[in-house]
């Protein structure tokens, strides 16, 4: 097995986490890659909340759920993941991804910001059950993941201990500003 980005690593970890039946957000769906994992975890019996604030991102998550016959427990949301907790109706949670910063190969000036992911987090953390997590991924290689890093770690970092385990990873021998990796697990 070769590691090569965060984004596999992530991959590895979703698992670990993950039950059948089990209730799961995807924050930033993008182009739909964590959504449809986060689709066959859950299950027939399981509920994936799928957001994002660019109907591009939304309509690209739709037509790969499609191609790959995933789409009963999933729902598409257009809208910004700061208002997940209207979404999920006090439902227990077992498991969120964040994959911050842009679209890939869409609009670069379009970008996830630090306030609103906080606030998207202090409404989910509550709403975790035991043993569930929250998976982050922060790409400080241009300047607004720059300042997001920065304050989502300082936040993470702050999380009450009895609480909140937080794991950071990142390849160190990666040039540019690699990404961040983070893993929110609740006791």
């Amino acid at each position: 097995m070769f590691l090569n980005n965060v984004l596999e690593v992530s991959q590895i970890f979703l698992p670990q986490f993950s039950f059948p039946g089990m209730v799961a957000v995807d924050a930033t769906a993008g182009n739909g890659h964590d959504t449809l994992l986060l689709s066959r975890l859950a299950g027939k019996e399981g509920r994936v909340i799928a957001m994002d604030v660019q109907e591009a991102a939304i309509d690209s998550t739709r037509s790969l759920l499609v191609a790959e016959a995933e789409f009963d427990n999933v729902e598409l949301v257009l809208d910004s993941h700061a208002n997940v907790k209207s979404y999920l109706d006090g439902q227990n949670l077992q498991l969120a991804v964040f994959n911050l910063g842009y679209l890939p190969g869409g609009d670069k000036s379009i970008t996830t910001n630090s306030n609103e992911v906080i606030k998207s987090l202090e409404d989910l953390l509550p709403l975790l059950v035991s043993g569930a997590a929250v998976f982050v991924t922060v790409y400080p290689g241009h300047l607004p993941g720059q300042k997001e890093a920065v304050a989502l770690e300082e936040y993470f970092s702050n999380l009450p201990q009895k609480q909140f385990s937080v794991m950071k990873s990142l390849f160190v021998n990666q040039k540019n500003s690699p990404p961040q990796f983070f893993i929110i697990n609740k006791r």
